[in-house]
């Protein structure tokens, strides 16, 4: 996104807003913002850093959002059928051989 992002500012294509990002893990989103690193996040800490100052500077914007609703987990975990359907239905995706 940050790509993105500069490159719509070459383009002379302004985008006021923050990019919003959807996590489902609250620990995630409290040490994106928290500057006081443990033990057990070090191998995080280069990321979160990268991720903080993006969203001090107002660049990223972080919301919670449950796993349930979370759209991205049908690229990224294997589901069953009835949680694969609720995802699939509010992407939008039809299946074409069954047209409604």
């Amino acid at each position: 996104m940050t790509w993105l992002q500069s490159l719509l500012k070459d383009l002379r294509i302004l985008h006021p807003k923050s990019t919003l990002f959807y996590c489902d893990n609250k620990v995630i989103l409290h040490i994106a913002v928290n500057p006081i690193f443990h033990k057990r996040t070090r191998h995080a800490e280069i990321d979160c850093h990268f991720i903080r100052d993006k969203i001090q500077d107002g660049l990223v914007a972080t919301k919670y959002i449950p796993s349930a609703k979370q759209l991205a987990n049908v690229f990224t975990k294997p589901l069953g059928k009835e949680f694969f359907s609720t995802i699939k239905r509010n992407l939008g995706v039809l299946d074409i051989h069954y047209p409604i």
